[in-house]
């Protein structure tokens, strides 16, 4: 009895760890489906991971949503996977092994395909600029809202009231508080757009 008690005491108090923030609209509900089933696979068992989907129709610009769902996190860290985007088989244990060393953001290395054509972005802390998207190359970027913030700096900021551009006129807030980093030297994350569907208008 007493062992039964502890064990759900142990579970009401655990905290969330990481909190993974998926804006989406009805139109985009089978893409959602699929890169939220593939978080829910990665966390399995696991009762420190928080995935936290929002739909509306539209109605307010995705950067009201980004911050929507950054201020009802819970999370230590906060990270964006869109419900295009896609992610490696091990992305939930990368940043939460990455976590146990507390930095003030998480960064790795991204496969950005635009309108078809591919690169490979390496998010670091210690670069002074965001290259520009080059097909089959490397480009250096600083961290952007894809990476694994700390959740308490991040809800100290908010994402502007815009439809696009939204996500590095919030990074450029935080990165204003972020000193450390833990650097995952692989790629984890996969950035997909095109421009003949995208809703981002």
């Amino acid at each position: 009895m007493e062992r039964g008690l502890l064990e759900r005491r142990k579970h009401i108090v655990m905290s969330i760890v990481l909190s993974i923030l998926v804006p989406s609209i009805p139109s985009r509900f089978e893409k959602f489906q699929r890169i939220y089933q593939k978080l829910l696979d990665q966390s399995k068992g696991r009762d420190n991971i928080e995935i936290l989907g929002l739909f509306d129709n539209k109605q307010r610009s995705i950067g009201l949503k980004r911050d929507a769902l950054v201020q009802m996190s819970k999370g230590d860290y906060v990270a964006f996977v869109d419900d295009d985007d896609n992610i490696s088989p091990d992305y939930i244990v990368k940043l939460l092994q990455s976590a146990l060393s507390n930095p003030d953001v998480i960064t790795f290395k991204q496969t950005s395909i635009i309108n078809g054509e591919q690169c490979t972005v390496d998010f670091d802390l210690t670069h002074t600029e965001n290259e520009g998207f080059t097909p089959g190359g490397t480009i250096k970027r600083r961290p952007f809202h894809v990476c694994a913030f700390k959740g308490e700096i991040a809800r100290k900021y908010h994402f502007p009231d815009k439809m696009y551009g939204e996500d590095w006129g919030w990074c450029k807030q935080v990165l204003k508080d972020v000193k450390t980093q833990v650097k995952i030297n692989e790629i984890i994350h996969i950035y997909v757009f095109d421009s003949e569907v995208t809703e981002a208008k």
